[in-house]
């Protein structure tokens, strides 16, 4: 391990955290508001991502300025991210679609500026504290809007699949929530939450909970009961260390009490009025049997053309975005299903466009990040310990949702994502030793 070691401490070198809360809440509410006729929802969400990261990254840049010596450690993280990150761009060179590969390249580059914003931030408590409230109140955005829609209907966006926020498809919408819902606890767990906030960020949670239930993406619901399960198993299974530490009195749980409420509420209204919830939630479990068993459904169509062409470029695929070209115009499925764009199984998509060599480094990049946040809560304690655990969580209820849907296709994931495995880099480089230390010495050429 290599390191570029940096001998300044001062905050002045850390970007001003609400650079990031901005771009997030532009992120989740851009849409084509008023004319639908000139974007699409997916190319507003891009160019927004790309054109803001990109932003907040030289902001980033900005605030490091005045840091005379600068300071980069190699980890297992940056290394396979690094290898995937270049084959992706390498296969533009071999793409039966340069087009579609420069497109999706560009949403790869918001995730590699998205990375070094994360990698750039503070990791002690109360910035991460910041961190989160405002990927929380993001979500909060999101499922507000949503449930607007679905209870009144009273914008003018276009919606392919109701509710869908401003996505313009509901599945698109609640891809971002399974990477922010999980953190939530973080919040409400913590002793600096006191007094009102309580109650803002159980609401917060409620209406995204409320939204998802609104969906009926089975997807989502499948990745946030994954979820569930692993933050009560861990808070059960660490229950004495936890209670050393964790904040609970009569606010919050009133205020959880009026979340549970709430949403027991919101469930059985839709905007023809009263519903019943446990009818319509046995109707969408239903559907998953149904389509289990249906092979001849599109999702299963897909599926066999995404194998098909892995068959036809197993090592290095047909290049970076170019499922769409291949289903539409290479003749690999029928015609119930050539509009589709996307796999719906980002690991299949991966490997058409990828190959083998795009499948075993995306598999290095998970184990990269397992062994990195194993190593973070040996080393961690208490609520530090805890986010980043919520971290794994999220990000292993977002894989679930990828095996069914097609989370890393879609800009706001992919900021989400290498935020968080910015956030994770930082961590792990700051608990690990380094056996070679390298000093770079730059002259700032901006004071502030």
């Amino acid at each position: 391990m290599s390191q570029i070691k940096s001998t300044y401490n001062n905050e002045s070198g850390v970007l001003n955290i609400k650079w990031l809360a901005f771009f997030l809440i532009v992120l989740v509410v851009s849409a084509p508001w008023f004319n639908t006729s000139i974007a699409n929802f997916s190319f507003v969400k891009s160019y927004v991502a790309i054109f803001g990261s990109g932003i907040v990254f030289l902001a980033t840049l900005y605030y490091n300025m005045p840091i005379p010596t600068r300071s980069w450690q190699s980890n297992q993280i940056k290394t396979t991210l690094l290898l995937l990150f270049s084959l992706g761009a390498l296969s533009m060179f071999w793409s039966i679609n340069v087009d579609y590969s420069v497109s999706k390249f560009f949403l790869w580059m918001g995730t590699f500026w998205c990375f070094i914003i994360g990698l750039n931030l503070q990791n002690n408590k109360g910035y991460l504290t910041k961190i989160t409230w405002y990927l929380v109140i993001a979500g909060g955005a999101i499922a507000i809007i949503g449930i607007l829609q679905h209870l009144l209907d009273p914008f003018t966006l276009t919606q392919a699949a109701k509710p869908a926020s401003t996505f313009g498809n509901k599945n698109m919408a609640t891809q971002p929530l399974v990477l922010i819902l999980p953190l939530s606890v973080f919040l409400l767990l913590s002793k600096q939450l006191q007094g009102l906030k309580v109650w803002g960020l159980t609401t917060l949670v409620s209406l995204i909970i409320v939204y998802v239930i609104y969906t009926t993406t089975r997807a989502v619901w499948l990745s946030i009961s994954v979820e569930i399960v692993l933050v009560l198993a861990y808070l059960i299974f660490n229950k004495r260390k936890f209670k050393q530490w964790f904040d609970w009195n009569s606010n919050k749980r009133n205020a959880s009490l009026f979340a549970v409420v709430l949403v027991l509420i919101l469930i059985h209204l839709s905007a023809d009025g009263f519903v019943n919830f446990l009818a319509m939630g046995s109707d969408t479990f239903g559907s998953v049997i149904d389509s289990t068993n249906n092979t001849k459904s599109p999702r299963y169509l897909i599926w066999q053309a995404a194998l098909n062409m892995i068959i036809d470029s197993p090592f290095f695929g047909s290049g970076l975005g170019t499922f769409t070209q291949n289903l539409s115009n290479e003749g690999y499925v029928a015609n119930q299903v050539v509009s589709y764009q996307r796999v719906h199984n980002d690991l299949l998509e991966l490997s058409v466009e990828l190959g083998l060599a795009g499948v075993a480094l995306f598999s290095a990049v998970v184990v990269a990040i397992l062994t990195s946040i194993l190593k973070i809560l040996k080393n961690t304690k208490g609520e530090t310990k805890l986010f980043y655990y919520l971290l794994l969580v999220a990000l292993i209820g977002s894989f679930v949702n990828m095996q069914f849907s097609f989370p890393y296709q879609m800009a706001v994931p992919l900021v989400l994502l290498g935020l968080y495995l910015g956030l994770i880099a930082k961590k792990y480089d700051a608990i690990s030793a380094s056996s070679t230390n390298l000093n770079i010495h730059i002259n700032p050429t901006i004071n502030k």
